[in-house]
């Protein structure tokens, strides 16, 4: 057990600012009051890898490498990879490769959109009207969700211009 200075001062030694913790509570404490911040990069126990791994992701990224090819090949998650893409994670790495390299920012990923063919996207989009988002996400294996988001037109937008040009080229006829 130990000893908590309840304000985070430690100077107040005021029995009704201490409390009796574990070690797990007083370092929690710390951690929520400011006295402690998490340590960056490889330095912090929870990185899965070394800052010249890291380094060598922003690299990859920088050259076009996909988030699902990075992620598989450091063993991280595609959304952590996107993260590091959009300079949302590493962003003191990201600082040292613009310094070494004069470049600041990766290449968007083509994301679900370049992995679907054009003709296949526009296809689910004529058939928006007759079938469920279940349906359609069967047909391409992808999550529903995906489906919502084509269906308020909030993605495929390159699909989306096509549709409608094609809709208006060849009107259907009543």
């Amino acid at each position: 057990m130990q000893i908590n200075h309840k304000d985070g001062n430690k100077s107040n030694n005021c029995l009704s600012n201490l409390e009796l913790v574990t070690p797990k509570q007083n370092m929690s404490h710390a951690v929520e009051t400011g006295l402690k911040k998490g340590l960056p990069g490889q330095d912090n126990s929870m990185s899965k890898l070394t800052d010249h791994e890291y380094y060598q992701v922003i690299d990859r990224l920088v050259k076009g490498a996909s988030n699902d090819e990075v992620s598989k090949e450091y063993g991280l998650h595609p959304r952590y990879v996107s993260l590091i893409r959009h300079k949302k994670r590493l962003i003191r790495i990201w600082e040292k490769y613009a310094d070494a390299t004069g470049v600041s920012e990766a290449p968007k990923s083509g994301g679900l959109s370049s992995k679907i063919p054009l003709d296949i996207r526009v296809d689910i989009i004529r058939q928006l009207p007759s079938k469920t988002n279940k349906e359609l996400a069967r047909m391409i294996d992808v999550d529903c969700s995906v489906i919502s988001n084509v269906r308020y037109r909030k993605t495929w937008k390159d699909a989306w211009d096509l549709f409608d040009k094609r809709s208006n080229d060849h009107p259907e006829r009543e």
